[in-house]
């Protein structure tokens, strides 16, 4: 895995999708990487709300 990819994931898991392991590399935590390394335009308020509800 490259460098800015595990900069990226753990922002990912520690801010937007927490979680308690660093191996739970989930399909939703992946697509937010790869939205956020291609520039793409996302919801940061509707990622942090579904993931206040999940918890």
């Amino acid at each position: 895995m490259l460098q800015e990819t595990r900069v990226w994931l753990k922002v990912v898991m520690n801010c937007l999708i927490p979680c308690l392991h660093y191996t739970d590399i989930t399909r939703d935590r992946v697509c937010l990487v790869y939205a956020l390394m291609t520039g793409m335009e996302i919801n940061i308020g509707a990622i942090i709300k579904s993931s206040i509800r999940k918890a």
